[in-house]
């Protein structure tokens, strides 16, 4: 699905102006650097616990972006950024990790990047999104969504748009 918009959906999400202080691309998966929420870096806990916490663009409640490149433009280290903090139904456009990335063992395997919609979603540690995996010690509060389509993304080595739906 090609958005020109993250926050596609659902009831008001909360809005939050801060700087990044690592490259991010609108849609991923962030949480606050320093613990105040004025800082943002991608969320690196592997199906870590997560608030649900993207990146925008812009402040996704006033004027969208206008072309569907714009979301693709990251934020670099020490730039101001956008992100919102979604409410359950809030859909957005994240990313899910590049499967053929992945080292093979535990949870970090291809197949958790074929998701099918529906599928629960969990952290993959860089911002990007994956397939929660029970079998490999996910735990259920580590669920940030759901898919809201179809993406197989195992045989990429980048990462690739999603459309899910926080829960």
């Amino acid at each position: 699905m090609t958005s020109n918009k993250i926050v596609m959906g659902g009831p008001e999400a909360d809005e939050k102006e801060g700087e990044a202080t690592e490259s991010i691309t609108p849609g991923h998966l962030i949480e606050p650097a320093n613990g105040d929420y004025e800082q943002f870096k991608k969320h690196a806990t592997a199906a870590g616990p997560a608030e649900p916490l993207v990146a925008t663009k812009a402040a996704y409640s006033g004027d969208p972006t206008t072309s569907a490149e714009a979301v693709e433009d990251a934020y670099a280290n020490g730039e101001y950024m956008f992100a919102a903090g979604l409410k359950r139904f809030n859909r957005s456009l994240g990313l899910v990790f590049g499967g053929s990335n992945a080292a093979g063992a535990g949870a970090d395997v291809a197949t958790n990047a074929n998701i099918s919609e529906g599928d629960l979603l969990v952290s993959y540690g860089n911002g990007a999104l994956r397939k929660y995996d029970p079998g490999n010690g996910d735990s259920p509060g580590a669920v940030v969504g759901r898919a809201r389509e179809d993406v197989d993304n195992s045989g990429s080595a980048t990462q690739a748009r999603i459309v899910w739906e926080a829960i």
